[in-house]
């Protein structure tokens, strides 16, 4: 059984990124960190409302080229970026409305969805983008579904685009099928959820709702004929809750990271692996404009691999590792307009889109246009997910890259107490890539009872990273996923979850830095994903060790208490 116990397994830039200290930057901060821009974008002739010409940014690749999708106030921007430092605006195609602050862009296919949520001559718009770079096909324009809308997500698994914040149904989503026929949608269903949805993410027909001031939703639409709601979050039961607008989930799909659009709230971390009992982790901040300024703004976020990329009103482009959701570390940002001097208002950076086959990164600033930015040689290997599965007579393991630099091979290596390990075996690495890559291989005499296995990648210089660590068990029926929050307040509920192959009973020892037992409770439990509760309010701050011991297992994980 794989178990993700949450182990500190950082690749080196992680390491020396985590022991520096970012203290907060002066008013003057510099303008970037690991992030260089190629080139900047920006038609002056263009008209605004209230100081805002640009919105939202998203990005396509066909033929061999690279493209940036942009929307302004009068309509959509298709911009050539195969040359990041040449950036060439090859169609415009103007909206429904022609004085729109907020657009949204999916793309599914050749095919490009826009929607606009102001004027009523908006409608929901498909374009062609098979004939590029010569010409971009408008192939339908139609308010058959509705007029305005805020956002649209493409769950590309079932070829359902999700459009949330309609005037048709404010507080629902309407889904469309879109894999029968991309040029003419058809409607699948209209839900009603409870609230006003200004934003979804989906993938495999589970879809997260955030509903502003109402907090946000998990619904089940695998069966469109019997909706499931997996759970409901209300706005005062997570921290530093505020208009919750959007979100996207981990790789893996279990972790949640989401910005409430509101001054001085931190980027959400949800622990999603159970979507009917999700629990919080420490939020984190960009605060470019401290000491004296801190109430920061985040608007967008997007995973890729082990980075979370997020659009910042103020702070531009941030970029954060996450290869430990527990506490992201910032790897990169790009300031993209440093005439602010306070966190007041909705000025700086819309969007962002971080998927270009070429790594190439797009943003947009809602008075600046389009920046074309690259980040510097901070990851020589970009590691998407890495898995390691036990089977009958050996271990499987399979991980991706999003890029390579300079990659000579990986080497997986084992270890028995997370402490000491041995390599297992090699497999060559791709080189030089900016194309997703997926890898396989096995160890074929692997260890009975718990083990951890990592990739260690080296370059053709023989310097070398690390992935994240992976702690297997074989031959055991319990397992110790995690004890969440950590660090904890003494506010906090604490959980231990532990998962079971087969009913037992199960004590749980909780004892401090220096051995004494603190908490001590048993219990005969049934097979699958249990849980203990900790009641840590009157405990002190510190660290403490959790040991829980089944029918023929151990293990053990530490815990933090911060006050």
């Amino acid at each position: 059984m794989l178990s993700s116990l949450r182990t500190v397994g950082y690749y080196l830039v992680g390491v020396v990124l985590l022991g520096i200290a970012f203290p907060p930057a002066p008013v003057a901060a510099q303008q970037s960190l690991n992030m260089t821009l190629a080139s900047n974008w920006d038609d002056n002739s263009l008209p605004s409302s209230s100081g805002a010409t640009y919105n939202d940014i998203w990005g396509w690749a066909g033929g061999g080229r690279e493209y940036a999708i942009m929307g302004s106030l009068g309509g959509t921007h298709f911009i050539d970026v195969t040359d990041p430092t040449n950036p060439q605006p090859v169609a415009f195609e103007a909206g429904g409305s022609s004085s729109s602050i907020w657009r949204d862009y999916k793309t599914y296919g050749n095919y490009l969805y826009a929607v606009s949520d102001q004027g009523l001559g908006s409608s929901l718009q498909i374009f062609d983008l098979s004939g590029l770079p010569t010409s971009v096909s408008k192939v339908y324009d139609s308010q058959a579904f509705f007029t305005t809308a805020h956002n649209i997500f493409i769950d590309e698994e079932s070829g359902h685009l999700y459009v949330a914040g309609t005037t048709i149904n404010p507080s629902g989503v309407i889904i469309l099928d879109v894999a029968s026929n991309p040029a003419n949608p058809t409607l699948a269903a209209n839900f009603t959820l409870g609230a006003y949805v200004h934003d979804v993410f989906v993938r495999n027909d589970t879809c997260y709702a955030f509903m502003g001031t109402q907090g946000w939703g998990v619904f089940d639409f695998s069966n469109l004929l019997n909706p499931q709601i997996l759970n409901f979050i209300l706005p005062n039961t997570y921290p530093e809750a505020g208009y919750a607008h959007s979100g996207w989930a981990s790789d893996d799909f279990n972790t949640l990271y989401w910005c409430d659009e509101t001054h001085d709230t931190g980027v959400h971390v949800g622990d999603i692996s159970d979507p009917t009992s999700i629990s919080f982790l420490p939020t984190f901040r960009s605060t470019l404009l401290g000491p004296t300024h801190t109430n920061s703004l985040p608007h967008n976020c997007f995973v890729k691999g082990n980075l979370l990329y997020v659009s910042y009103y103020h702070d531009g482009v941030q970029v954060w590792d996450i290869s430990n959701p527990t506490a992201p570390v910032r790897a990169a940002y790009y300031d993209t307009d440093i005439t602010n001097t306070n966190y007041s208002g909705m000025r700086g950076s819309w969007g962002v889109y971080p998927y270009l086959p070429s790594g190439t990164i797009i943003a947009s600033d809602v008075r600046n246009g389009l920046f074309v930015l690259q980040e510097t040689t901070l990851f020589p290997v970009t590691f998407g997910e890495f898995v390691a599965e036990s089977q009958r007579d050996r271990v499987r393991l399979r991980w991706n890259t999003f890029s390579e630099t300079n990659n000579e091979k990986f080497v997986i290596e084992r270890s028995a107490d997370g402490v000491e390990y041995a390599s297992v075996t090699e497999v060559t690495g791709a080189g030089n890539s900016q194309d997703q890559i997926d890898y396989e291989t096995f160890d074929d005499h692997p260890l009975e009872g718990r083990s951890y296995y990592r990739l260690k990648q080296v370059d053709k210089d023989g310097s070398f990273d690390y992935s994240e660590v992976r702690t297997l068990n074989r031959g055991v029926n319990l397992s110790l996923r995690d004890v969440f929050p950590s660090p904890a307040t003494p506010g906090d509920l604490v959980q231990v979850r532990v998962n079971l192959e087969i009913a037992q009973n199960v004590r749980l020892r909780v004892t401090d830095m220096i051995g004494r037992l603190v908490h001590e409770q048993s219990g005969d439990l049934q097979a699958g994903m249990q849980r203990f509760e900790l009641p840590i309010s009157h405990w002190a701050a510190g660290t403490y060790y959790v040991l829980v011991q089944g029918r023929d297992a151990v293990a053990e994980q530490k815990f933090v208490i911060a006050r």
